[in-house]
């Protein structure tokens, strides 16, 4: 039987409609109410493989949740490092919030889970930019940036620069996210809009080192209303100029636009005029810590600097202020000098030679002449089929005794720290290697100050550890399965307060480009620092000890040409560099051993031969050495006067949330002493 042709012809046409038909896509069957948004770093800049600020946005138009939020970093073959928080999402919320991450590249997943572990937004990001480590990364705040992207082909020397376009809002609440930032400007905007967090976080930042530029104009008194104990100069109006000729004439460029021009009226506080326009403050520099404060009398997006030929001459005069970090104000560059120098832990010592000695010694009296004397005279010498294994579980259980005598029934926490910072600061860059060891197997969380930033420390400082990292109220590196007498190491990067000690150079010149050096220390904290040295360049002045309340002076004339003028300019707050790597690869301090860590038994350092101290600080120390020669290896500052010293104090509060445990610290501090003006 045939079917009828109307009919046939219908069902063909119900075929070819489901052929062609195109499905729905999955989010338009099913929208997911949670939206995410990130941005890596500033602007999706990254520098280096540092600690890296993620900006994650989160909207939710659905059910409220109470999940976490995590960063995966790394690849499945060399295992995530996961960094987490929790988060609540209420119904019809917007919520944003700052994670920082160890990026070793940029292969990273964030991940939104729900209370049930359900996955419930995912995004990975793609459009991250990463700045060379040695190159220069700008941050811009201000209504039209447009006008300042030209700091892009402002280098300073350096092989690189870019710009990130910031609101306030994107500058991080916490002072290891901004450390790579090199320079911020901040131009027409309300800086009371910056929360007590961020301006802590950005007074600390420049005291590190970083740069800050605050630019005048119409709306000076918004842009400097909450960074006015900063600046160089106090503003104290506007003026209208027909012409600024002493700038124009410095920086050797002709103004495109003619004037007049809106200039912001100051005086000079404290630092140095770059610029002036007869008695008018135009561009004025303040050093605070490590770092610079500038204000610029001009607002950069209007006449005369608005696409004027020399606006780069004149940025460049800025840049050139911008410090790089030294050799030892970096994170460790040989990691597994890092881990074998935290591994060793002062408290836990091994028996004595003499010990073991004697308990070799008993043992086989025991088991030999004294077992057979006692049988014979007993006449029981068959007994000896029970008497030798009674002697064997009694001499072993005694060495279990000596052994958990010796270890401890607790757990120990072992940190190192290097601070680096300038004397006079209240804040420093500390970088610490923490190792957790274990007398018996179990689990542990170590759990860290909320400020502070911590990774997996790695023997070669590649691999990213499979550790979770969860920050709230405490940073806790979340269940640690640890074995019989395991160790683990991490690798943690704070801001912390420096000790009270003050410090000055006086520098006076002398014939040839000679220069004499006068330095004053004193100690005004309750620590005494050991093994102290203070370092001129590559000169190396012994301290020994310095105790609490003790003051010390010392005089150092310094003959050689380039080493006199670097001296010079870093008292006009110029810095030079020279390189840290030797030609045998040998660590930058490795001249300065003897006074530094104490010398060595057989003229080299051993771990069989020396003390666990003096060992472990060596190892330390040679966690400076590079083998590679990267950028940061090569930043040995030429004319810095620095003090070294060690102290037993710990930086970290860490501990373990779940049992007690024994802690052992060494700290090492790097303190630039300050240049009278």
């Amino acid at each position: 039987m045939s079917l009828p042709k109307s009919l046939l012809t219908a069902v063909c046409v119900l075929f070819f409609l489901l052929a062609t038909a195109v499905p729905l896509p999955s989010h338009a069957q099913e929208t997911n109410p949670i939206s995410m948004e990130v941005e890596i770093g500033f602007d999706n800049l990254r520098k280096g493989q540092g600690w890296t600020p993620v900006q994650i946005t989160l909207a939710n138009s659905g059910p409220a949740i109470e999940g976490r939020i995590a960063i995966y970093t790394g690849t499945s073959n060399n295992r995530n490092t996961v960094y987490t928080a929790p988060i609540s999402l209420p119904t019809q919320s917007n919520k944003r919030l700052f994670l920082n991450a160890h990026l070793p590249n940029t292969n990273i997943n964030i991940i939104v889970t729900d209370e049930d572990d359900n996955v419930v937004a995912q995004l990975r990001p793609t459009n991250i930019r990463t700045v060379q480590t040695d190159g220069l990364l700008y941050g811009v705040v201000a209504p039209n940036p447009d006008s300042l992207e030209i700091l892009s082909r402002v280098k300073a020397g350096r092989p690189a620069a870019e710009v990130a376009l910031l609101t306030l809002s994107d500058l991080p609440s916490d002072v290891v996210a901004w450390r790579m930032l090199d320079m911020l400007v901040l131009t027409d905007v309300d800086t009371n809009e910056l929360s007590a967090a961020q301006r802590t976080a950005l007074r600390s930042w420049v005291e590190l080192g970083g740069q800050l530029v605050v630019t005048g104009g119409a709306n000076w008194q918004k842009t400097t209303s909450a960074l006015e104990d900063l600046l160089p100069v106090e503003p104290t109006g506007l003026q209208s100029v027909d012409d600024l000729p002493a700038l124009s004439t410095a920086v050797g460029r002709p103004f495109r636009d003619a004037g007049p021009y809106t200039v912001t009226t100051s005086n000079l506080r404290d630092g140095e005029l770059l610029y002036r326009q007869d008695g008018l403050p135009l561009l004025a520099r303040r050093p605070h810590g490590l770092g610079n404060v500038f204000f610029l009398a001009l607002d950069p997006q209007f006449a005369p600097l608005e696409a004027w030929d020399g606006r780069e001459i004149l940025w460049d005069t800025v840049a050139q202020y911008i410090p790089k970090a030294p050799v030892w104000g970096s994170m460790f560059q040989d990691e597994n000098a890092a881990k074998s120098a935290v591994e060793i832990f002062p408290s836990l010592t091994l028996p004595s030679a003499t010990l073991l000695f004697c308990f070799l010694m008993l043992y086989v009296l025991a088991i030999g002449p004294l077992n057979y004397i006692i049988l014979k005279r007993l006449n029981k010498r068959e007994w000896a089929w029970v008497s030798v294994p009674v002697v064997v579980l009694l001499f072993s259980g005694l060495a279990y005794a000596i052994g958990a005598a010796t270890l401890g029934n607790s757990a120990l926490i072992n940190q190192m720290t290097r601070v680096y910072g300038q004397m006079g600061a209240s804040t420093g860059e500390a970088y610490t290697a923490v190792a957790l060891y274990s007398p018996s197997r179990t689990n542990y969380n170590l759990q860290f100050p909320a400020e502070a930033e911590v990774r997996p420390l790695s023997p070669f400082g590649n691999a990213t550890g499979g550790v979770t990292i969860e920050r709230d109220t405490l940073l806790t590196v979340q269940s640690n399965v640890v074995d019989i007498g395991e160790v683990l190491t991490y690798a943690a990067h704070t801001a912390q307060p420096l000790p009270n000690v003050r410090g000055e150079v006086v520098v006076e010149p002398l014939e040839n480009g000679h220069v004499k050096l006068e330095i004053t220390l004193t100690n005004d904290s309750d620590t005494a620092f050991e093994n102290a040295i203070i370092l001129v360049n590559r000169f190396a002045i012994n301290v020994g000890t310095l105790a609490p309340g003790q003051t010390i002076t010392r005089t150092h004339t310094t003959t050689i040409r380039l080493v006199a003028q670097s001296i010079l300019e870093m008292q006009q707050g110029l810095r030079r560099y020279e390189s840290a790597v030797s030609a045998s690869g040998d660590s930058p301090l490795q001249t300065y051993y003897s006074d530094l860590i104490g010398p060595s038994t057989y003229g080299y350092y051993s771990y069989y031969d020396d003390t666990p101290v003096v060992f472990s600080r060596y190892q330390f120390l040679e966690s400076l050495r590079d083998y590679y020669a990267t950028p940061t290896s090569s930043n040995f500052p030429l004319g810095a006067v620095t003090f070294m010293g060690w102290t037993k104090a710990a930086v970290l509060d860490v501990q373990l949330d779940n049992g007690r445990a024994n802690h052992d610290a060494t700290t090492i501090y790097f303190l630039e002493i300050p240049f009278r003006p």
